[in-house]
């Protein structure tokens, strides 16, 4: 009878419900799950405790206003959920720290100016700011510049005198695993990376 639901948003409300603390709102979004599948009113209200009438105000709500229609007892397709001063603060954050994940950054907000976003309306209004998610790079942590051309000056007094061998082995990893987060347009985001002394070690020996 339903199924109304396309796979993005499915899985859109599937993502708020694990993020959802408030037993009130999450059991909001399980009525446009359930009657997505194919669940009907009664069943619902036999589930989840909840009144017939309730279960079609949330459907309404969520056709609407989509989730935040449907979570947000304040909800107007017209309000600015942060004002202009909230926003510069939050873009200053996200240039001081990288967020993981766009879940991170909705459960910041909620946190600290109790404002409820969605995935996908949060991930409109960091674009808007101007970020995008992608990886930040890695460099070097303790790259001396006086040993590596001590090193090239003593490889190449080797040249053509025989072979030369290195010798290297495998390692268990120990630099910082590099991953992607919100970070400003056009902008880098660089993090050192160090690596443990008996890894040196074999680098640059000759045989």
């Amino acid at each position: 009878m339903y199924k109304f639901l396309n796979k993005d948003q499915r899985q859109e409300l599937l993502d708020e419900l694990q993020i959802e603390r408030s037993k009130r709102y999450a059991d909001r979004i399980r009525v446009i799950l359930l009657l997505d599948d194919n669940q009907t009113y009664k069943d619902i209200s036999k589930f989840l405790f909840l009144d017939e009438g309730s279960i079609a105000n949330y459907r309404k709500r969520y056709m609407e206003g989509g989730i935040e229609g449907l979570i947000l007892d304040e909800y107007s397709t017209k309000r600015t959920k942060l004002n202009l001063v909230e926003e510069f603060q939050l873009a200053n954050e996200l240039d001081d720290r990288i967020f993981a994940s766009t879940k991170e950054v909705v459960n910041h907000i909620f946190k600290k100016y109790k404002v409820k976003f969605s995935i996908s309306g949060c991930n409109n209004l960091l674009h808007r700011l101007g970020f995008s998610f992608k990886k930040a790079k890695g460099v070097p942590g303790k790259a001396k510049k006086k040993d590596q051309e001590e090193f090239i000056e003593k490889y190449n007094s080797l040249k053509g005198k025989g072979k030369i061998y290195f010798g290297d082995a495998t390692h268990p990893l120990h630099n910082t695993i590099l991953s992607a987060g919100w970070i400003r347009k056009g902008e880098e985001k660089s993090f050192h990376q160090f690596r443990s002394k008996s890894r040196q070690c074999l680098r640059g020996n000759f045989y």
